[in-house]
């Protein structure tokens, strides 16, 4: 504990403090955009970007199931991009600028002072959303991929304590920045390229995953706890994607008025909010992995008319149900 504290002084402009995704301002007086992640991503792709955003953000993934994705970008507004998502391990290499996100209800704001390397693991279901600032420019990498390894590797063996820790930070090192400026390089489009880049990203997670076992056992990286786990455990178990607010405070035997304060407190977003996510994210994976039709997916997810669950899904997706059974 000595260590961890001291650790935690030579990291002091580390900030984690609540948020809250509710307010029209986040982080100054401008209006907040707020945006679903797959929006932002299709952004990136459109011909409105340049008014969003100034810079290049790129999207990779390899045939190994490595996901890289960085880049140089400069928002030209505020914005809020928010995703459920399930337990993961993402890596982020920040090289400048600062980085701001939240995890339900907590707040990170992490500076890159010279190059930092930032292990985020989710250990179940969380809000996720990352807070770009008009005018910060922010050049960062971010890996995804370890998951297949671990299950093949500690399949007999002992896994490490990935979840331990939500956030772990360590300073960058000179082969991980190397390897992170080859993938903010354009490449041609040759298959030679296509192995390269490949082999880069496999390389690159192997070092990152070489940093998290030199430091796992020394613990010398800043040290974040969970949060608590049960509450977020509860609203899965009992989930449905056709229940309203009043389904959930009856199979929780609460009050409506208690859920939402719960729901505000853990994830800082209202239950109507949170409905909206599970509903979406269920209805995305339904169109993806299932038979049922359009149809049956907008009456699963509570919806009485297609129509209505058609836009609904448009304005969290920024593309319509039929375009992802296509």
């Amino acid at each position: 504990m000595q260590q961890t504290a001291s650790i935690n002084r030579q990291t002091e402009s580390f900030n984690k403090q609540p948020s809250s995704f509710d307010k029209a301002t986040s982080f100054s007086n401008e209006l907040t955009e707020h945006l679903n992640s797959e929006q932002f991503i299709h952004l990136t792709h459109s011909d409105e970007v340049h008014d969003w955003l100034e810079g290049t953000y790129d999207f990779n993934e390899f045939n190994s199931g490595i996901h890289v994705h960085g880049g140089v970008l400069t928002p030209k507004k505020n914005m809020d991009c928010s995703r459920m998502v399930d337990s993961y391990v993402n890596f982020i290499v920040l090289l400048e600028g600062q980085l701001r996100f939240s995890i339900n209800n907590h707040l990170y704001e992490i500076p890159a002072k010279g190059g930092r390397i930032i292990m985020v693991s989710i250990a179940q279901e969380s809000l996720f959303t990352r807070h770009l600032i008009q005018g910060e420019r922010c050049v960062k990498v971010a890996v995804k991929g370890i998951e297949k390894w671990l299950r093949q590797y500690y399949k007999k063996t002992v896994c490490p304590a990935v979840f331990d820790d939500t956030v772990r930070i360590w300073t960058l090192t000179p082969e991980i920045r190397e390897l992170c400026l080859f993938f903010l390089k354009q490449h041609e489009n040759s298959l030679y390229q296509q192995l390269h880049q490949e082999a880069n990203a496999l390389h690159l997670l192997a070092e990152l995953w070489r940093t998290f076992e030199q430091h796992s056992d020394a613990q010398t990286h800043n040290v974040l706890p969970n949060p608590t786990h049960a509450f977020t455990q509860q609203l899965n178990a009992i989930f449905q994607p056709s229940w309203h607010i009043s389904d959930l405070a009856k199979a929780l035997n609460i009050s409506e008025r208690t859920l939402q304060r719960r729901v505000q407190e853990h994830f800082g977003l209202t239950i109507h909010a949170w409905l909206r996510h599970k509903k979406m994210k269920y209805a995305l994976h339904a169109l993806k992995h299932s038979t049922l039709s359009i149809g049956e997916i907008s009456y699963e997810c509570g919806y009485k008319h297609v129509s209505n669950f058609t836009q609904a899904f448009k304005q969290y997706f920024d593309c319509t149900p039929a375009q992802v059974k296509e």
